[in-house]
């Protein structure tokens, strides 16, 4: 799936979408499914450059290295407590429930922010797609949100660049305010935030530089880790 071969390392933004990659994104929706009224591609798609246009953007909404590389540990621990047999799994749940509530947080978050940037830019529900690992297969808790350069009515006119980059700014800014907000229970003990960037996002700064320096690397294939959470989900 080549959507996952842009570069989301940098942080949260709004990405054009040109020509070349309009069929690498088309085909990753198509794939994923498409939902939203039916369609394989969002209204206002613009794969054959009409009007000059992109053909669609891309709001990226990454969650802070720190907090990802946190929620992916939490599932690693959970998984070598329960291959130890450890504390009869009590330990491990537990684990797993921190992860899940920072990827719960993160969904939630999304789901808001998205519904009100939508309104505000007077667009149909964009495609979303979330990916918890960067294209190095590093821990980065994202969503692509995926929507049309055209508008839906009339004369099809492109979206307003400007505009929508201002939205999208207002939007990354909720987003991390309400990211922080609805993690503060989980990563009280890896705390405090660090400063706010231009972008509202912060790091945690109580993170020991070992595990970071853990997760510099590729992880474990998603699948292995998927498999292993369904196994003891029952916890």
């Amino acid at each position: 799936m080549r959507l996952l071969v842009r570069d989301v390392t940098a942080g949260s933004g709004l990405l054009p979408i040109g020509r070349k990659q309009a069929r690498d994104y088309a085909q990753v929706m198509a794939v994923c499914g498409f939902f939203v009224r039916g369609r394989r591609v969002p209204v206002g798609w613009n794969q054959g450059g009409e009007h000059g246009a992109v053909a669609g953007w891309d709001l990226v909404l990454v969650a802070p290295r720190t907090l990802s590389v946190l929620a992916y540990d939490l599932t690693g621990r959970a998984l070598a407590d329960l291959k130890r047999g450890r504390g009869g799994g009590a330990h491990a749940a537990a684990l797993l429930d921190g992860h899940q509530r920072i990827a719960a947080a993160h969904h939630d978050a999304v789901r808001i922010v998205v519904g009100q940037f939508a309104e505000a830019a007077r667009i149909p529900p964009p495609w979303q797609g979330c990916h918890p690992l960067d294209s190095a297969r590093r821990p980065l808790l994202h969503t692509h949100v995926v929507f049309g350069a055209l508008t839906e009515g009339g004369r099809r006119l492109p979206l307003d660049p400007a505009r929508l980059r201002a939205l999208a700014a207002r939007a990354i800014g909720s987003y991390h305010r309400r990211l922080r907000d609805q993690t503060s229970s989980v990563v009280g003990g890896y705390g405090p935030w660090g400063p706010a960037r231009a972008d509202g996002s912060a790091e945690l700064l109580g993170l020991p530089a070992g595990l970071l320096a853990a997760h510099s690397g590729p992880c474990r294939p998603l699948w292995q880790v998927a498999a292993c959470a369904r196994a003891v989900g029952d916890l």
